[in-house]
């Protein structure tokens, strides 16, 4: 079924991305600026997150087995055909 996305327990890792054999895992950088604090001090970043093209999906389930937050999961809901493979129904939205 169609992939849902919890953004706010998605760290960017990038495991869902890289382990997608369709590349319909597109990492994005999120909008918001956050501080992060490292070894050198505290730094601005833009945390990674995921948006999903769900017309290039072969509902492999890879990226929800892989997701180390579980943040991804498989709904009942399967698409119809859909003339624009842009359309705002087969893209799960990232930030």
């Amino acid at each position: 079924g169609k992939i849902r996305y919890d953004i706010d327990s998605c760290v960017g890792c990038g495991l869902c991305a890289q382990v997608c054999p369709s590349k319909a895992i597109e990492i994005v950088r999120d909008k918001k600026w956050i501080i992060m604090h490292c070894k050198e001090g505290a730094k601005l970043a833009a945390p990674l997150k995921i948006k999903i093209y769900v017309s290039r999906c072969v509902f492999c389930a890879q990226c929800v087995d892989i997701c180390p937050r579980k943040c991804l999961k498989m709904s009942d809901e399967f698409l119809l055909a859909n003339e624009n493979k842009l359309d705002k129904s087969l893209i799960v939205p990232g930030p």
